[in-house]
């Protein structure tokens, strides 16, 4: 397994962040992403028209730092202990596939929290490989896979432990998934100028960002829901509007965090 690198003091073990409570026998979840067309490895889908995404974040090892993605899942694994999650993701030609795994080892609160659930997961490791169809896996797992589920789906332990021994046998292309997302990156700020149009980001996300998204917002973050009616969004601080399919944890214009509400003025 890729083995985590010396961080900045914001990232695991240092404070924030808490040792994740792993419960016996040791359970997971099925994670369902969206995979970027466009990479040579099913990487998350970078140059996806107005949901740019950052999750799962491997160049950081993280899930749910920098985004509201999945919060009941995230929640689910801080609250059981479930600290094994498996990436499953459709490409053409091939269905439904597994793509890699995280072992989940540290959680901290988000700049949301405590008015919504916004868990940050930090994994010890991770494991990116050839996907693996799930037209190809025998058995009861196998079957789970291709049931029909989205967006994630709770594992037992014995197909947790069988998903964890089938990853191990596969050779790791951790560093084929990080050179593609580096180009995806590229490629998108080749045509629009930014690497995430709708974070109106212009390079790729890091572990240095950690502070201002582990940074609550004084009182908690607004509460507000996770997707706008209207697909836009009000920063309640600076007052800067923003597109996107998804709420951002910091305001793009003035990047306070926990700030963005649905714009709903023309419902």
């Amino acid at each position: 397994m890729a083995a985590r690198e010396k961080e900045p003091d914001f990232m695991p073990p240092n404070p924030p962040w808490q040792r994740l409570r792993r419960a016996e026998p040791e359970e997971g979840y099925l994670s369902i992403y969206h995979s970027d067309p466009f990479a040579r490895y099913p990487v998350r889908d970078i140059t996806r028209i107005y949901d740019n995404k950052s999750d799962p974040n491997i160049e950081t090892l993280t899930y749910g730092l920098f985004s509201t993605c999945e919060d009941r899942m995230r929640h689910g694994v801080v609250r059981d202990g479930r600290p094994w999650l498996f990436f499953v993701t459709q490409i053409k030609n091939k269905g439904r596939c597994v793509a890699g795994m995280y072992e989940i080892g540290w959680h901290a609160d988000g700049p949301l929290a405590p008015g919504a659930r916004d868990d940050a997961l930090a994994a010890v490791s991770s494991r990116w490989i050839d996907p693996i169809p799930a037209s190809e896996i025998d058995g009861s797992l196998g079957e789970l896979i291709r049931k029909r589920f989205r967006p994630y789906m709770r594992i037992d332990a014995a197909h947790t432990a069988e998903l964890r021994v089938l990853l191990a046998s596969k050779p790791d292309h951790s560093a084929g998934y990080l050179s593609e997302i580096s180009r995806m990156e590229r490629f998108n700020a080749a045509i629009t100028g930014f690497t995430y149009p709708i974070w109106e980001r212009r390079g790729p996300f890091t572990a240095k960002e950690a502070e201002a998204y582990l940074t609550p917002r004084e009182g908690g973050g607004e509460k507000a829901k996770n997707t706008s009616p209207t697909g836009r969004w009000r920063c309640v601080e600076c007052g800067a509007g923003n597109t996107g399919a998804a709420r951002q944890k910091l305001c793009p214009a003035c990047r306070a965090p926990g700030t963005l509400v649905p714009d709903e003025t023309d419902i």
